[in-house]
């Protein structure tokens, strides 16, 4: 992987990456059984990309003042993107919709995948730092 150049990189990489994710998702979805279909898939996308976001630009805000405290910022970001996921779901999973299960499948899927490249993009900036 390229050196890089600027502190802004995750967060454009993020914001590059997450509607190809979505696009390829919605595309796919066709090919999940039946009861792990959810239609509308933007409010996920949308929520996910505003939580990882939001993380990512207080790190690059904390990486120009303390960037010796990325990693631990990091690790509490991740802590509060888990609990922003579960208040997400919470209010389908506290009414037993019909789709919870699903919604809760197709939620964590681009949730993964986003924590993977945000984890291996930070992990690079960490390594530049030290």
């Amino acid at each position: 992987m390229a050196v890089m150049k600027s502190s802004w990189t995750p967060v454009l990489v993020i914001s590059v990456c997450t509607p190809i994710l979505y696009v390829l998702h919605s595309f796919s979805m066709a090919l999940f059984p039946e009861p792990f279909r959810v239609d509308g898939l933007v409010g996920t996308y949308t929520f996910l990309y505003g939580i990882y976001a939001v993380v990512l630009l207080l790190l690059v805000w904390l990486e120009k003042k303390h960037p010796q405290q990325l990693g631990f910022a990091f690790l509490g970001g991740g802590l509060l993107k888990m609990m922003a996921v579960v208040f997400f779901l919470m209010p389908d999973l506290l009414a037993h919709a019909p789709n919870a299960k699903a919604l809760v499948v197709q939620t964590m899927i681009p949730y993964f995948i986003l924590l993977a490249l945000e984890t291996r993009l930070i992990y690079t900036r960490i390594r530049q730092i030290l």
